[in-house]
């Protein structure tokens, strides 16, 4: 044998001057080089990081493709095809895109997730409430009564004018100079818990140790009344003649209780009153012990000063909360 050489193709051994093609599977010399077993270049093994004695051939076409570049370069193309797709297209609810969910109809994606919308859910409008009216009130001046030294009393009514229940209303009295300077304050409060729209409410209110003054201005605090004790029903006043004695007047008289729950703290005031109805002062006190049952009565008595100019009539108010 001449010149031994190794067939690319199934390694069997050919003696390449005596034969074009290897003898085992007929592989004919001129489609590839045979090497002898010697003359074959070594390659490096990469899991021993030596050389090898394994020899690799080279035919005449190219080597074939690496299996991890073909895995590589087709991942590529399908990341690149998806990426395409879904930045053309919104994620729903359900974490697809809105294409994937099915909705139809739509040319861009602002119509697609409108469109969504409109398949999954509803929208209800309703109108907003009305404001709330704001609690208002007006104070009527009657006059001054002069009290203990330099104390005098501010004397008037209260009158409801917002279209809701109001608590006991404050009137703040303002002490103004000549030049209209605030120079003191006082306030004082209406006699009755709460007032119902349009309703009055006498108020004499004093103001003590006042700063020397020319003028006086009022304004009225008005708050939505969001607690008003219970009150009791059906206390009656009978009063007895009054009687003068020197500067004051005796007052005195029996309150019944004669509605179905039983009192507490039965306040009785006495107001005087002018000719034309204005109020000239108040005088208080209460009847009896702290609680009148139903059905029972109390007995009450007080002393008016006397008023200038002097009162030409009394008028008997009577107030308790119902007992516990």
């Amino acid at each position: 044998m001449g010149k031994a050489a190794k067939c690319q193709n199934c390694g069997a051994k050919v003696d390449a001057a005596a034969s074009d093609a290897c003898a085992q599977c007929g592989m004919p010399l001129a489609q590839g080089k045979l090497f002898a077993p010697d003359a074959l270049p070594k390659r490096r093994d990469p899991r021993a990081g030596e050389r090898s004695d394994q020899a690799t051939a080279s035919v005449g076409v190219s080597r074939r493709p690496r299996t991890g570049m073909i895995v590589v370069l087709a991942f590529g193309a399908v990341a690149a095809g998806a990426s395409a797709y879904f930045a053309n297209a919104r994620v729903g609810d359900e974490g697809l895109p809105e294409r994937v969910l099915g909705v139809e109809g739509a040319n861009d994606v602002g119509e697609v997730v409108e469109a969504h919308a409109r398949a999954t859910n509803s929208v209800v409008s309703v109108p907003a409430p009305e404001p709330e009216p704001e609690p208002t009130a007006e104070f009527t001046f009657h006059g001054t009564r002069s009290g203990y030294r330099d104390a005098f009393y501010v004397n008037g009514v209260i009158e409801n004018t917002s279209p809701i229940e109001i608590a006991k209303p404050k009137l703040v009295i303002v002490m103004l100079d000549e030049g209209g300077n605030e120079v003191g304050t006082a306030s004082g409060y209406a006699l009755a818990e709460s007032l119902m729209p349009q309703e009055k409410s006498y108020i004499s209110a004093i103001v003590s140790k006042p700063p020397a003054h020319t003028d006086l201005r009022f304004e009225v605090v008005a708050r939505k009344a969001s607690y008003v004790p219970k009150l009791a029903s059906g206390l009656m006043i009978k009063p007895n003649a009054p009687v003068r004695n020197g500067g004051l007047v005796e007052m005195s008289g029996v309150v019944e209780n004669t509605g179905p729950d039983a009192a507490k703290f039965v306040n009785v005031r006495v107001l005087s009153m002018s000719e034309d109805d204005k109020l000239l002062g108040v005088s208080s006190t209460y009847a009896g012990s702290e609680r009148l049952e139903s059905g029972k009565s109390a007995r009450f008595s007080l002393n008016v000063v006397s008023t200038t100019p002097p009162a030409a009539r009394y008028e008997y108010h009577v107030q308790a909360r119902v007992a516990d």
